[in-house]
C-alpha cells in the first residue's frame, strides 16, 4: 500500500533497465502495484478462487487500500481487526 514492492514500473523509477514493463502474468498492461494486485486478469481470477476457498463474498475495489479494508477476519478479536484497519489506512 506504500508502493514499495519491486514492480517493473517501480524498478524503472529506480533506474533499472528492463526489456519490457508489461505485466509478467498477463503481458497486457504495465506492471504497477495496483495492476498486479487488483486489475490484472490473473490476479482477479486468484481473488475469486481465494474468496471461494474461504467462503467469502467480496467486491474487489480498484484501490488497494479500499480493497484490503474490506477484509474483516472472522475469529479475530476486535483489537486485531482494528489493527488490520489501521494498517490499511
Amino acid at each position: 500500500m506504500i508502493d514499495r514492492l519491486p514492480s517493473k514500473i517501480n524498478l524503472e523509477k529506480r533506474g533499472v533497465r528492463l526489456p519490457s514493463n508489461l505485466c509478467h502474468f498477463c503481458n497486457k498492461d504495465a506492471e504497477f502495484i495496483q495492476h498486479i494486485m487488483l486489475s490484472c486478469e490473473v490476479a482477479q481470477r486468484l481473488w475469486v478462487k481465494c474468496d471461494k476457498w474461504a467462503w467469502l463474498f467480496s467486491v474487489t475495489s480498484n484501490d488497494i487500500a479500499t480493497h484490503f479494508l474490506s477484509f474483516y477476519f472472522i475469529g479475530l478479536s476486535a483489537q486485531a481487526n482494528h489493527t488490520w484497519r489501521e494498517g490499511c489506512g
